[in-house]
């Protein structure tokens, strides 16, 4: 589940900490983009889609944004 992609470092961080606050096992990856540098914040994996559907509606009513995404393929 990807709750979102930050400018600023210390918004990443606090979006990762109220997802675990939350229960959930978030991280937090740092991308390159043309637009700068970025921080985006995921919660999981999660064995099933359902489970990340419930992961979803808690960070949603916990006032995060989230989305669904497809698992990334190995590489």
């Amino acid at each position: 589940v990807q709750i979102g992609q930050f400018a600023r470092p210390d918004n990443a961080r606090a979006a990762e900490a109220r997802a675990g606050a939350l229960g959930l096992r978030a991280y937090s990856e740092t991308l390159q983009t043309a637009q700068g540098d970025r921080v985006r914040v995921r919660a999981g994996p999660f064995a099933t889609r359902a489970a990340a559907e419930e992961a979803r509606s808690r960070l949603i009513a916990a006032g995060l944004e989230a989305a669904l995404i497809a698992p990334e393929a190995p590489r």
